[in-house]
């Protein structure tokens, strides 16, 4: 997918520490050489979560007009990232593709290895070749619960970015490695391979 980083705005001035609070990535989306929507990945700011300063990490995608007009897609995903010990403390999903819609929270206790996560969903997006407007039996499903004996080191799909970035021993090009991440309400192996390093040539807002 063809990407362009027209621009990043940073509140604190630059130095070699490679996550600033008000950086900001935004992409646009090519699909066939048409543009189809943004996307944008940002180090939004600072919270506590569990008594642990975090970064408030997130990343959108929202679809293009044209698109919009018969599948809009609006995806916000959130994570509080505690950049001491480079671990996810908490991720939130609220997506909207179609009439496809889904809240998905969860906390993490790594005192007691443990997920907390709650999600919501409503799956109206009518089967591949119909047309019209939502199922009528698609309805609101909700659900919470916990998983069990996890790790005390792991990262959700969004802090796994980050995690590289701030890996400076293995992020070189031709280097490959393996984090675990929870994601979809279980932990799975993501391997991530470095495949070349760029420079970018960049605007600077510093206030």
């Amino acid at each position: 997918m063809p990407c362009l980083l027209p621009f990043i705005a940073l509140s604190e001035s630059l130095s070699a520490t490679p996550l600033k609070i008000g950086e900001k990535f935004i992409y646009d989306i090519d699909v066939g050489g048409v543009y189809s929507g943004t996307a944008t990945m940002e180090v939004a700011g600072r919270t506590q979560r569990s008594g642990v300063d975090c970064l408030v990490l997130r990343s959108t995608a929202e679809s293009a007009a044209w698109i919009s007009a018969f599948f809009p897609v609006k995806d916000v995903i959130t994570s509080h990232w505690d950049p001491v010990r480079r671990r996810t403390m908490w991720n939130e999903k609220n997506l909207r593709e179609g009439n496809y819609f889904r809240f998905y929270r969860v906390a993490f206790d790594y005192a007691v290895g443990q997920a907390h996560w709650y999600e919501k969903r409503y799956s109206g997006n009518r089967p591949r070749g119909k047309t019209g407007g939502p199922q009528r039996q698609a309805v609101w499903e909700e659900r919470s619960g916990t998983t069990w004996m996890l790790p005390d080191q792991f990262q959700d799909m969004l802090s796994a970015v980050y995690f590289a970035r701030t890996h400076s021993e293995q992020a070189r090009a031709g280097q490959s490695f393996i984090l675990d991440v929870y994601d979809e309400l279980k932990l799975t192996e993501l391997k991530m391979h470095i495949h070349q390093k760029e420079e970018l040539t960049l605007e600077v807002n510093e206030t």
